[in-house]
């Protein structure tokens, strides 16, 4: 689904942001059948919210998914300091508002739930005013996309009865306790070599 819009990392559709607003990772490859399934596998009841604080309450399962195990996991956390692996869960007829995570300022994120082409991401960047630029992020089931999320976006599912699942993957850096940047983490996938993140 969309291959034929999202070959390439960049391109002229993506263009006016100030940055690159989202990568599709075409040297990585799909997620294995296997991390998707254990994902898959996780009872709803398991799952819980990002902290109350929080404008955006989205069910995430954070208890460490068997991707978080991955030789992939382990190589971006001696590079960067601390990287972890979460499944957020969008339920039937449900929007995530527009928000920017906080604190990190990129994830690298896989389909793993598809609900019949029936969910969309957005992004944007203000211009002035009341008008954006805004950006679609098409997602393939497994694929990787690299989301700049420095910038406001939102995730709509229009299924009635399906819930659309992502994994979701964060970068931080331990010698600094900041988020790893958009450039950095980007820098660093394009180089990775693998062909099953184990």
């Amino acid at each position: 689904m969309h291959d034929e819009t999202i070959t390439g990392t960049m391109t002229e559709s993506n263009l006016g942001f100030a940055e690159e607003p989202y990568c599709y990772l075409d040297n990585l490859p799909y997620l294995p059948q296997h991390y998707i399934d254990d994902a898959v596998a996780i009872s709803h009841s398991s799952y819980g919210y990002l902290p109350a604080d929080r404008e955006n309450r989205t069910p995430v399962y954070d208890q460490q998914c068997q991707f978080h195990f991955s030789k992939f996991i382990t190589d971006a956390t001696q590079h960067f300091g601390w990287v972890a692996a979460t499944i957020l869960k969008f339920d039937p007829n449900t929007v995530l508002d527009w928000h920017r995570d906080t604190p990190r300022q990129c994830a690298l994120n896989f389909l793993i739930q598809e609900v019949d082409g029936m969910s969309h991401t957005f992004i944007r960047e203000k211009i002035e005013g009341w008008n954006y630029n805004m950006r679609e992020v098409r997602y393939t089931y497994g694929r990787p996309v690299l989301l700049n999320t420095s910038y406001e976006h939102t995730t709509y599912n229009f299924n009635p009865t399906k819930t659309r699942l992502v994994l979701s993957v964060t970068f931080m850096s331990f010698k600094y306790r900041v988020p790893v940047l958009y450039p950095e983490v980007k820098e660093y996938l394009l180089n990775y070599k693998t062909v099953d993140y184990n």
